[in-house]
């Protein structure tokens, strides 16, 4: 009987997971499953940047339209032709980020259902290994990643991306991408975007929608697209109380806001890479608590 086992691709996987792996699946040969060659589309998310992260998934796997999904969160699809070349870069490039969905067997559909101490905390949580860290969001998916690997994997149910839990596959994906581009000098938090800059808030009021802070380009990737931090872009932290008026966040003010509200998270809280980023961007924009009965989405706030 053979073992199959969700893990990430990784010259060291043997290492990480160890024999046995992490969620281990019994086959006991001869399975139809296991004949199938699944055909994998990859999607890159913002394309005319050439960011090298990537989605990679098998659309047969999944109930809805993942091509009309994935382009809502700035994945676009590759072509034919551009998927063998990303396999191939793959192999040579270690800034490539790879997160490869498979659909949830038992065993693993088990693990992302079962209750832990880490429930009592939130739906979320991450644990750490020798070699590599497991990530789950109960009832939604469970996936290991590790900083040395570039093809990460993430089980879920092929009913991913569905209304009823949309919030939470934004979110799930919005992690991937914070831990993926952290070592490239990018950080997100949960918000959207505005004309003078972006207002950032917690997990639920931004239905898991993230912006992302990349440091070396001085730009902003969010779902509408790429905003540069010019002189005066501000980051804005909404108040139920306030009328009619902006008051100025101190410094320190907005480093804890944003610490608060990263959508990076780590068995160790945030890390000092990611604490140093939050450090140089509340030194250098400006934060502004704007009234929250005044806060139209996508739109001019009329500061």
């Amino acid at each position: 009987m053979q073992d199959k086992t969700l893990n990430f691709k990784d010259s060291n996987s043997d290492k990480a997971c160890g024999k046995e792996g992490i969620f281990k699946i019994p086959d006991h040969g001869g399975g139809m499953d296991s004949k199938i060659e699944k055909e994998y589309t990859y999607f890159q998310y913002h394309k005319d940047l050439n960011i090298p992260i990537f989605i990679k998934l098998s659309l047969a796997e999944f109930e809805i339209d993942m091509v009309s999904f994935l382009n809502e969160i700035c994945f676009a699809q590759l072509a034919g032709n551009e998927n063998k070349k990303i396999e191939d870069q793959v192999k040579d490039k270690s800034k490539i980020k790879v997160l490869r969905f498979s659909e949830a067997t038992p065993a693993v559909a088990q693990n992302i259902h079962f209750f832990n101490e880490g429930d009592l905390y939130g739906l979320e949580s991450i644990s750490y290994k020798k070699n590599y860290k497991i990530y789950r969001y109960k009832g939604i998916a469970i996936g290991i990643f590790s900083v040395g690997a570039k093809e990460w994997e993430l089980g879920c149910f092929s009913n991913f991306g569905v209304s009823a839990n949309q919030l939470a596959c934004f979110t799930v994906i919005n992690r991937f991408l914070s831990w993926a581009m952290s070592p490239s000098g990018v950080v997100g938090f949960w918000g959207v975007p505005v004309d003078e800059g972006v207002v950032v808030m917690n997990q639920q009021d931004s239905k898991g929608e993230a912006v992302f802070f990349d440091l070396y380009k001085n730009v902003v990737y969010t779902l509408d697209g790429v905003k540069k931090v010019g002189p005066n872009f501000v980051i804005m932290r909404l108040d139920r109380v306030l009328r009619s008026r902006n008051i100025k966040m101190s410094s320190s003010e907005l480093a804890s806001f944003l610490a608060v509200n990263c959508c990076y998270f780590d068995t160790d809280g945030l890390s000092l890479p990611i604490r140093q980023m939050i450090r140089t961007i509340s030194l250098n924009i400006s934060g502004l608590v704007h009234p929250k009965e005044n806060f139209k989405p996508r739109t001019d706030l009329s500061l």
